[in-house]
């Protein structure tokens, strides 16, 4: 799964890093004007997984005469595959040969690309001539993040070899504990450590709007399907929100990797919320404004 986990810094992880599993970036300013919700984000499951992956595979945007490759072996060039740690993911492929240039049938697919998807490319093979260039659709599905992709490799004038392949992670439940109800909290209190400053900021704020926005935002985020995605001398941020009536539990919300928060409910850890830096983007508004006299 090429772009998104790219986006999300795996490729630390695909070289060897430390990795472990947990079972659409906004801006800030939009970020914080978003309401509380009661509502998380949807989870999937690994059917919900494996019926995306067959109708992701059952579309096929390529040219005219495009048939099987058989059981031909496949050269080092799409020989990659995409994956995550642990088993939270659906991956299939198969192997295609098309009766054009690879040039042709990247143009084609960037001419039938699925509605609403997120395009990207890139180039990449084993060492000497010629490399394989990618074209991968990023589509959003509730619940689900998924990818289409193909490699293509030119073996001849006019023929391409294609690897397709259709990638599916689906987001665990996320658990009731980590639910922020803002009317709830009577304080937040917002940390930022910054390594190459070596300093630490910390401002409380008390406004219910600036409570609802935070907890708006961080209740939109789904569970992560994994989370140990070393990061090194990165910030860290934390949101610790304080309860204004009895019963109600203290919640922290800080930086866990580069790729997810940790959630502490009442003292009681909760499974990690997936962020690709809304939580720091929210806390560096915040403590970028100056302080009300």
């Amino acid at each position: 799964m090429r772009a998104w986990v790219a986006a999300a810094t795996v490729t630390l992880m695909l070289t060897g890093c430390a990795t472990a599993t947990a079972g659409t970036r906004a801006s800030t300013s939009s970020q914080l004007r978003t309401g509380g919700g009661t509502a998380g984000p949807p989870s999937g499951s690994r059917a919900g997984a494996q019926t995306l992956a067959r109708e992701l595979m059952a579309w096929r945007p390529l040219p005219p005469g495009t048939r099987s490759a058989g059981r031909k072996r496949v050269p080092p060039q799409l020989d990659s595959s995409p994956g995550i740690p642990g088993t939270g993911f659906v991956l299939r492929t198969r192997l295609l040969t098309a009766p054009a240039r690879a040039g042709s049938v990247a143009a084609f697919l960037l001419a039938h690309r699925p509605h609403g998807a997120r395009v990207s490319t890139s180039q990449a093979g084993a060492a000497g001539p010629p490399d394989a260039t990618w074209v991968m659709f990023d589509l959003a599905r509730p619940g689900y993040q998924t990818e289409l992709g193909f490699g293509l490799l030119p073996v001849s004038g006019d023929t391409t070899l294609i690897k397709e392949y259709a990638f599916v992670v689906w987001y665990p439940p996320r658990s009731a504990a980590e639910h922020i109800a803002p009317a709830g909290f009577g304080s937040v209190t917002v940390t930022a450590q910054l390594p190459d400053q070596g300093k630490r900021t910390t401002r409380t704020f008390t406004s219910h709007a600036v409570i609802d926005r935070l907890a708006g935002a961080l209740n939109a985020l789904p569970a992560a399907p994994y989370y140990a995605v070393p990061c090194p001398d990165f910030a860290t941020y934390s949101l610790r929100f304080w309860p204004a009536k009895h019963g109600v539990r203290a919640v922290l919300v800080a930086t866990l990797s580069c790729v997810a928060d940790q959630v502490v409910a009442g003292g009681v850890a909760q499974p990690p919320l997936w962020d690709l830096g809304q939580l720091g983007a929210l806390a560096r508004v915040l403590l970028d404004r100056p302080p009300r006299r």
